[in-house]
Parts: structure tokens; sequence; C-alpha cells
């Protein structure tokens, strides 16, 4: 008895050990910047202009773009589109342009820290204006959780270059943790919404995660990890999303668009020793073979809904990011198909450009590669 008591607490001992190296080790982001930029920065003696910061949003009052009394939320109404593509239009600047000063900044050979500087002024002043802590409606919260995976990536990018300025990234730290709580609150309550259990989840547990990683915060990323799994377990035996498919015929769209958060959020998880690819039977290997299958002849989506489906945004350079992730995990001819057509792969949600930070160039694509040098 007294062997078996001492065996326990040595177990119990080394269980809070575990736990206690856990909570204070520091989280690894997605991306190596000094790692892309030893492998695939230059020297960047280009002129740099730090743009005016876009119109700070605090309150997120959007509405849908899909046609009052569509169920399936699949039929777009132009002029509702129209009206939410110029409300939205500072969150679009801001987002694409963190991205694009994070990605300079990541190739720069010595690194340029005016780069990083004015993508941190653009942040620092979006946290002095309380920007997505206002008024935000239920389309505003979907905003606001998109907005914190481009935030957080944005940041991961710069945040360790010496010459920042600390009380700034300190102001920026706290309005992400602060947008982060309230990301996490959204998706937090209401859970019998199917909002709150679709792709807009996955995206949740993305931002949220993501910010966990900026902020060395484990309990934003274990809460992403919880939702995340949430997520893969509702992969069928074909690969299929059941809520996805329930978009009629934007269902193959939202499942390549449902698959960005999951690949990207579960690569995140992977550099930081948990284990999602596993998940439900390597659920998310079905869904990434389910979505290359069908790239140019959607019959699957077709049959499973019985609607022709819409392609028109279905397959591109930024739908199919989640393919760089995929392709690290499985040899799939699909996959380098898409990557030698689409790259280099492009969401400002995880940073911009995709194949810079998180591919291995397995396929190169020159001309791209070469025009995206260009855009700097």
């Amino acid at each position: 008895m007294q062997k078996l008591m001492t065996l326990a607490a040595g177990g119990l001992a080394l269980a809070l050990f575990t736990t206690s190296a856990l909570a204070t080790q520091n989280l690894a982001a997605p991306f190596d910047v000094k790692s892309v930029r030893a492998k695939t920065g230059k020297k960047d003696n280009k002129p740099f202009t730090c743009e005016a910061v876009p119109a700070v949003m605090r309150d997120l009052q959007m509405h849908t773009f899909y046609k009052e009394g569509d169920k399936t939320h699949s039929i777009v109404d132009k002029e509702a589109h129209a009206a939410y593509k110029k409300a939205s239009k500072p969150a679009s600047q801001f987002e694409v342009g963190l991205a694009h000063m994070g990605n300079r900044y990541v190739k720069s050979n010595p690194p340029r820290p005016d780069v990083a500087a004015c993508g941190l002024d653009w942040m620092a002043a979006w946290a002095e204006g309380g920007a997505l802590l206002g008024e935000v409606n239920k389309n505003g919260e979907y905003t606001r959780k998109w907005l914190l995976g481009s935030i957080a990536s944005g940041y991961m990018q710069i945040r360790d270059e010496p010459q920042l300025d600390p009380a700034k990234r300190q102001k920026v730290e706290n309005w992400i943790r602060e947008v982060a709580t309230r990301v996490k609150s959204d998706y937090s309550r209401d859970t019998e919404l199917k909002s709150r259990q679709n792709n807009h989840l996955y995206w949740a547990a993305w931002g949220v995660g993501a910010a966990g990683l900026a902020l060395n915060d484990r309990e934003f990323l274990d809460w992403g990890v919880s939702r995340a799994r949430q997520g893969i377990a509702q992969i069928n035996d074909k690969g299929a999303l059941p809520l996805e498919l329930a978009r009629g015929r934007r269902a193959f769209l939202y499942h390549n668009f449902a698959a960005m958060p999951l690949f990207l959020f579960a690569h995140a998880a992977e550099r930081n020793g948990i284990d999602l690819f596993s998940e439900n039977n390597q659920g998310l290997k079905r869904l990434g073979e389910l979505c290359l299958k069908n790239i140019g002849d959607p019959a699957f989506f077709a049959e499973a809904t019985q609607e022709e489906q819409d392609t028109a945004r279905a397959a591109t350079s930024s739908d199919l990011g989640w393919v760089e992730i995929y392709r690290k995990h499985y040899a799939d001819p699909k996959a380098d198909a898409a990557l030698k057509t689409f790259r280099p792969m492009k969401q400002s949600r995880f940073g911009g450009n995709i194949t810079l930070l998180y591919g291995e160039m397995l396929v190169a694509s020159p001309k791209k590669d070469k025009k995206e040098e260009k855009k700097g």
C-alpha cells in the first residue's frame, strides 16, 4: 500500500510538473520569421512610406449580403453585397495593409525596422481608438473574429523587431487580449446557433488561438483547440461537413472556406505539441481529399445538395491556402497540381503570403513568385 501511495504521489507530482511546464513555456508561432528570412529573404532598398492608418472601426454594425429569406445563405444580393463592401472597407484595408507590411518585413534581409514600426503604429492607432470594442451586432461578431486572426498574424511577423517602441507594443498586446476576450465570449454563448457550430466557430478558434500564440497565452490557445476539435469531429466518412453542405449552391465554396482555419490552426497546434491531424480518424485528410477531388468539377457537392455549385470564387489562391498545410502531411498529386496552379497562396487572416510563411516550395511557380517580389 505504501508503495502504491508513493507511486501515486510521484505520478501526481509529475502531472503537476508537466502542467506547470506547459503553462510557463513559450508558445511557438505558426511560422518562424528568422527561418523564413534566412531561406527566402533578400536585401530591400526600396523606399517605404508609412501610409495613413485606415479609419478606426470601433463599432461593427454589419449586415448580411445574402438575400433575405434565403435559408441556405447562398444567394448573394448585389445591392446588399455592395453595401457590405463599403461598410467593411476600412477593415479590409487594415488587414491587407498589415499583411503586406508583415510580409515585406519578413522578406527583408537585413530586416527593415521602419516597415515593422509602421505596422505597429497602425495597430497602436486602432488600439487607442478602441477598435472592434464598441457596439457589435451578429454580423459584426463575424467580422471581429476574422480581423482578430489578421491582427494576431500581422503582429507575430513584426513583434520581435528590437527597435519597436515597447510602450506601443504593450498597448497593442493589451488590445489584442481584449479583442480575443470578446471573441471568446461571443462564441462561448448561444451555442445552439449554427453560427456557433459551423465555419464561424472554426474561424473563431483560429482568431483566439492565434491571439494566444501572439501573446503567449495558453488559455486562449487551449480554447481554440477545443473549438477546432468540435469542427474536426463533424467531418463525416466522406470528408464532408454537414453544416457546410447545408449552404446549398455554395457548399463547395464553404468547404474550402472551413478548411482554411481548420488546417492552419491544426498546423499551429502541432507546432505546440498538439496533434489535431489524428483527430476523428484523420478527419482533416478526408476533408482535404474531398475538396481537392472537386476542384474544377464539384460533382460530389452538386449531388449532395441537389444544386449546381457556385464556383465563381470556390478555388483561388486565397480559398486554397490550406493546401500548403495539407501537402506538408499528405502526398497527393492533386495537391501538387493545385499548388502549381495557384501559388503563391495568400490570405491576410493568416498573415498574407501563406506560401512565404508556411510553404515549403514543393512545386515552384516562378512567374507568380516574380510578381510577388515586385509587389514588395
